[in-house]
Parts: C-alpha cells; structure tokens; sequence
C-alpha cells in the first residue's frame, strides 16, 4: 500500500509537471503566432500604401495628391489621388481631372465638413459592360474611370491654389447611369474660404484610408487589415526650398516634433508644390489578449501627435513606420 500511494504520487508531481509545460509552451506559440501574423499585417498594408502614396499626384493638379484630416485623439483619415485608374497614353496634360459642369464652379463650397453635398459633374456618363458606370472625360467611348461608392474624391480650385484641397467619400452615384452625372460627397476636410468668382474646381479620384470602430483598416470601405488600432500620417512641406525638413516642426504638420502645426486643409498653409514626404505610422495589436495575466507591457503606441490613452489591457502591438517621398509633385514651378 506504501508503494502504491508513492507511485500515484509520482505521477501526479509527473502530471501537473507536463500539464504547466504544455501550457506555458501553448501561450508561447499562441503569442508567437499572434505577433507574427500582427507583423505580416503592418507589412502587407505598408506596402499597398507606401506604392499608392510615391504615385501621387501623378496627372492631377500638384494639390490634389493627397488630403486628410489629423487628428490627436482617433486614427488620421487619409486620401491618395488614384493614379492607378488614370490611363496616361497619349496625355501631356499633368493637370487631368473632372471639371464641374457649367455654372456650377462659381459657387462652390463643401460646406462644413458635417453635410454631404452633390457634385455635378461635366463628362458623358456611359456604360462600359461590368454594371459600373463611368465618365468618358474626352467623349472617345473609352473608360477613362469608374466611380462607385466609397471610393473618395480630392477637389481643389486650379485658379486659387491658396484654397487648399478639400476632400470626402462618395456615398451615392446614380443608376442607372445619367448624361449629366450628379455623384454625392461626405467631405472629411474641406477647403479654405467660401466661393470664388473665379473658381475652377476640378475633381480628382482618390483612394481613402481609415479606421472603423472595430479597429479595421479601411480602403475605399473594404477591410483592407484587422486589428490596426492606430494609422498617424504627418507630412514635410519644404517650405524653404531646402530640401531639409526643419528640426523645429514648422515644416511637419501632424508630426510629433515641436511646434508642429496639427495639418489643416482648409488653411491653405499646405500647398501641394511644397509637398515632399507623406510619413506613415501603423500600430497593429494582436487579436487577443496576452493569455499571461501577469503580462505588463500592453500599453497603447502612441506616434506622430497621438496622445496616448494610459493603461494596460494585454495586447501586444508592433508599431510600423515609413517615410515615402511623393515623386509627382513639388518640381512644376
């Protein structure tokens, strides 16, 4: 009987031996697993924005290359001009984009930001076969750009750059498909001052970046990545020609440097020939939370001007940063 109950318990030191092995090597590789794929997320995203943010610009007006809103307490918005759907064969224009049709460029205004308005729009509105309309700008029966909801839209003023850009989703476009095409805009950001008798408003396909209420990443409104609990932008406008981004912040708008400015498109203090870098900040966590309860680091990253909300809820992150240099704008005039 003596050796019976020495070898039961034995076994049950062997047990609970192998049982907290198996479990602390579970939470190592549930974190390992985690991490990894939280990485290879930042990864993929980074590099379908950082190639759409070098294009910009690319055959629009120098101002229309990008557009956001910064802001220090939620994830920035940004819009990228769509180089991918403008066809450059034959086009020495490098200035291309919708006009509003006309009588209707004199009194523009997006308003305040907070009401969607109608954009009326000059160009033939055909069908090409795939149920998406689009404008044929040059009236050649070609597809010069599909519109569809979601996508965005930068709108700048050719003859008053000093306006800035203003910029929002499409949230309606008709259908069936109209001659005269009225889409309608949700503006994020809007321009500086009110209607100008010498307004030329052009309207630029854009693609939009931001974050949900789930901490999905989203592009033109499909999920692009999970669990991206932060997306900062800051910019370098060289305003003094140096090619040198200033250690003082007057340069950086969005950035975390001192004297930073927050970036404001309805200023009109950054104008697109001035643009240089886009810097981009990813803060992805983890899906779960740490399954160590003792785990102490899950602390939120804050970048750029992000104020950082304190505290620990076990979530590992990775912080992904990049400086793109904008290779269309900057060098017309």
């Amino acid at each position: 009987m003596l050796e019976l109950m020495i070898a039961v318990a034995l076994m049950v030191v062997v047990i609970m031996w192998l049982t907290q092995t198996f479990t602390v090597q579970h939470r190592t590789y549930t974190v390992v697993e985690q991490v990894t794929e939280t990485q290879q997320n930042s990864l993929a995203v980074a590099s379908l924005l950082e190639r759409e943010i070098r294009s910009a610009g690319f055959l629009v007006p120098e101002n229309a290359a990008v557009c956001g809103v910064d802001n220090t307490n939620a994830p920035d918005i940004l819009y990228v001009s769509a180089a991918d759907i403008l066809d450059p064969t034959g086009v020495d224009n490098p200035d291309l984009g919708l006009r509003l049709a006309p009588g209707t460029s004199a009194g523009f205004n997006e308003g305040d930001g907070t009401v969607a308005r109608t954009l009326r729009l000059e160009a033939r509105f055909v069908d090409d076969g795939d149920d998406v309309g689009f404008f044929d700008v040059d009236d050649n029966g070609v597809n010069d750009t599909d519109w569809v909801q979601n996508m965005g839209v930068i709108v700048v003023d050719e003859n008053n750059r000093d306006r800035g850009a203003a910029c929002g989703r499409v949230t309606f476009v008709p259908d069936p498909p109209t001659t005269t095409m009225n889409i309608v805009v949700d503006y994020d950001a809007t321009m500086d001052g009110g209607p100008s008798a010498s307004a030329s408003i052009r309207v630029i396909p854009a693609h939009v970046y931001r974050v949900d209420a789930n901490n999905n990443l989203l592009r033109n409104g499909d999920v692009l990545a999970p669990d991206v609990e932060d997306f900062q932008v800051s910019y370098f406008y060289d305003l003094d020609g140096d090619d040198v981004e200033d250690t003082s912040g007057v340069e950086s708008p969005g950035s975390d440097k001192a004297s930073a400015a927050v970036y404001d498109t309805a200023t009109g203090d950054w104008l697109g020939n001035d643009l240089r870098e886009v810097h981009l900040a990813l803060v992805v966590r983890t899906q779960d939370q740490d399954p160590n309860a003792n785990f102490t680091d899950g602390a939120f990253q804050a970048t750029e001007n992000r104020v950082a909300p304190a505290g620990n809820d076990r979530f590992r992150r990775r912080v992904y940063r990049s400086t793109v240099r904008v290779r269309n704008v900057g060098y017309r005039d």
